[in-house]
């Protein structure tokens, strides 16, 4: 049986977290090792030093850097299409992700 871990989401709520797995990507403000999780409102990565960190981010963390700004850049997968996308939320940078596989 698999153990759940209860994150407090708001003030009497709870959400309660699969088994997460970790990522090889450091967390952008910490440090720490990114895990990826699965909330209520599907996969997410966030920071293994929670509640110290609050570090999350909505798509697969990669290991390289953002060509404009030199932030995160995640893979989102849409229904418009599969991206590549900064994190920084002053960077517009976002590509196609058949773009940089092609590269």
């Amino acid at each position: 049986m698999a153990m759940f871990q209860p994150i407090l989401n708001g003030k009497n709520s709870k959400t309660f977290l699969t088994p997460s797995k970790e990522s090889k990507i450091p967390c952008p403000k910490c440090g720490s090792k990114l895990i990826e999780r699965v909330g209520k409102r599907g996969k997410f990565y966030g920071c293994s030093a929670y509640p110290k960190c609050r570090f999350i981010v909505n798509g697969e963390p990669l290991d390289w850097s953002c060509p404009d700004c030199g932030s995160m850049v995640i893979h989102k997968k849409l229904k418009s299409g599969e991206f590549y996308a900064c994190i920084n939320k002053d960077c517009k940078f976002k590509q196609k992700a058949e773009e940089k596989e092609a590269s």
